[in-house]
């Protein structure tokens, strides 16, 4: 299937691949490709209105709370570097397509070096911030709900004492040792409300040091 020009310059325009248009023209028709499309605009209309207020809010959190430097790691830094690093590199990619699509990697301030260093450069439009930071930033970002997404998210972060009424523990099974503390570590990815996955595990950290107690939750949604 053949698709007008006009489409087809669109389709340019936001680096998105053809084949998926005609593609989605084939399974319906094209007055729904064109529709869809129509949506990918209003997507790249809403990056462009963002995305400069966000990287601007990226740069002004790491003039005030700059990576940390080796030496000047807390305790709980290190554990969460500890427990994290190795979920990096191996973590599933998020998908992200064509020009107009940031890509949020959240961490705690001290694993966001590690996550730069590893995944940067297959990346366009990267964001690195901290899960405080992102739920400071989604206070600020003002859209209904239903809006188009014009970003994929992949995070990293461990929380220290958890609620024992947490989500992660409701069916746990798992004991901690006595005279230990708790941490739940969580990693995932999404990139639209309904397309993406989440892992839990749970720590039990004593005298400085992290052992792994077991899987608390493996989700798809």
């Amino acid at each position: 299937m053949e698709l007008p020009q006009d489409m087809l310059e669109e389709i340019e325009r936001l680096g998105e691949s053809p084949e998926r248009i005609k593609w989605v023209a084939r399974e319906e028709n094209l007055e729904f490709a064109r529709f869809f499309l129509g949506k990918l605009t209003e997507s790249s209309q809403l990056f462009d209105k963002w995305f400069p207020r966000l990287k601007e809010f990226e740069d002004a959190k790491r003039s005030t709370a700059p990576n940390p430097a080796d030496g000047q790691f807390s305790a709980n830094d290190l554990l969460a570097r500890q427990i994290l690093a190795p979920k990096i590199a191996p973590a599933e990619r998020v998908p992200q397509s064509g020009n107009f699509c940031a890509a949020f990697f959240t961490a705690p301030l001290s694993v966001l070096p590690l996550v730069r260093n590893e995944w940067p450069s297959e990346y366009r439009n990267a964001v690195f911030l901290t899960p405080v930071e992102l739920r400071e930033w989604n206070t600020l970002y003002d859209e209904p709900e239903d809006a188009q997404w014009w970003y994929c998210f992949q995070n990293w972060d461990v929380e220290f004492d958890p609620s024992p009424d947490s989500f992660w523990l409701e069916h746990s099974e798992y004991a901690v040792p006595v005279g230990a503390k708790s941490a739940i570590a969580t990693w995932g990815l999404s990139w639209g409300s309904l397309a993406g996955g989440v892992k839990a595990e749970l720590w039990a950290i004593e005298n400085d040091s992290a052992q792994l107690l077991g899987l608390l939750g493996d989700a798809t949604f």
